[in-house]
């Protein structure tokens, strides 16, 4: 027999047996992952009664449990804090049967930046509790790169809500899941634990966060774009029609007048989160220092009149600043680093901290927005 035809023979003999060894291997890795996985079956269930793009967005979903921002870590704003809740989580919470008490199909905050939206937004999701599920949606959620994508992630959005079976349980579950497109195993970082609480047929328990990306239509936008804005709303009006189902869209907007005017029609109740006053400024500075020790010198009503024009967020670094102002001058005096942790904060520290800040001059042409878009 020719030597040729006798390698070739045992070259295919060999490529079969190593076929045959990889199927086995697959089948049998597959089946210990099966049977040591407890969530097996449910992670089973979810991929057979979602699409892959509800997945994709159940994976932003966001239980009001988990969330460890309350009111209490909101500083000022008490009205608007008081309006938001009588008008969105007490609506929420009553699951009233009558048309008109019931929360509104869309919330927008708009300020500017640094005020406090998200925290807002956030503490919200908390209050809500298991009255309401938190999706926090944001441009990357909606567009992929392949042609007709954004358009079915937009429709999964609100096709998610609809469906009368998922619990919560498996909300959590979803979001710790990826999909098989990019090529990750699907898993899990919790125990099943079977719940009563699920989202009703009716959508009771259901609530969005939506960051404001949908700017004013133009017809220089991209085809994609525009196509993905139309699938939004057009499923937005579905559900903004139907009197059974409730769910609240929240949008958050540094520039209010730059939203589109259909979006801003689907937002009725509309919130504006001015910069501070002096007041307001005292409270977020108690908010935030409420863990710190403070000498006997520290005023925070005289350091809140000195920060005119500061946002929550600029208060916050003028904190910050203080502190390392405060180490740094503990290790000029030859201090232990040991030792650092502990010391009071001073009034000179924040004067100092304050004459550090650099303030942003657009603070000075702001407009007054509750006057230029109020309701």
């Amino acid at each position: 027999m020719d030597q040729n035809a006798v390698t070739l023979r045992s070259a295919a003999f060999l490529a079969v047996r190593l076929a045959v060894a990889c199927i086995c291997s697959f089948f049998t890795a597959k089946m210990i992952c099966k049977y040591l996985d407890p969530t097996y079956s449910e992670k089973k269930s979810a991929r057979r009664r979602l699409t892959d793009y509800e997945l994709q967005i159940a994976s932003q979903i966001v239980v009001g449990d988990e969330s460890d921002v309350t009111w209490n870590d909101i500083g000022g704003y008490d009205d608007l804090l008081a309006e938001l809740k009588d008008t969105v989580i007490l609506p929420l919470k009553l699951r009233s049967s009558s048309t008109f008490l019931q929360p509104p199909k869309g919330v927008l905050l708009y300020c500017c930046t640094g005020c406090g939206k998200t925290l807002i937004a956030r503490a919200v999701a908390k209050d809500a509790g298991n009255s309401a599920s938190f999706i926090n949606l944001d441009i990357s959620s909606l567009t992929d790169k392949w042609y007709g994508e954004s358009e079915k992630l937009a429709a999964a959005v609100f096709s998610l809500v609809s469906l009368n079976w998922f619990s919560i349980e498996k909300l959590k579950l979803c979001r710790h899941c990826r999909l098989k497109k990019y090529n990750q195993q699907l898993f899990s970082l919790m125990k099943s634990v079977n719940k009563n609480v699920r989202l009703s047929a009716q959508c009771e328990k259901a609530f969005f966060f939506a960051d404001a990306f949908l700017r004013v239509r133009e017809s220089r936008d991209h085809e994609v774009t525009a196509m993905m804005k139309a699938q939004f709303l057009s499923n937005w009006d579905g559900f903004a029609s139907d009197r059974n189902c409730r769910v609240v869209i929240i949008g958050a907007s540094n520039r209010p007048l730059d939203v589109d005017p259909a979006i801003l029609r689907r937002m009725p109740s509309r919130f504006c989160l001015n910069l501070p006053d002096e007041k307001q400024r005292a409270k977020v500075l108690q908010v935030l220092l409420r863990d710190e020790q403070l000498h006997a010198d520290v005023n925070l009503e005289e350091i809140a009149a000195q920060c005119q024009l500061f946002s929550c967020s600029d208060l916050s670094e003028l904190c910050r600043l203080a502190a390392v102002t405060r180490v740094q001058e503990q290790l000029r005096s030859g201090a232990n680093i040991d030792e650092l942790n502990g010391q009071p904060f001073r009034l000179a520290d924040f004067k100092t901290a304050l004459a550090r800040m650099k303030r942003d001059d657009d603070f000075n042409q702001c407009i007054d927005l509750n006057g230029a878009f109020s309701e």
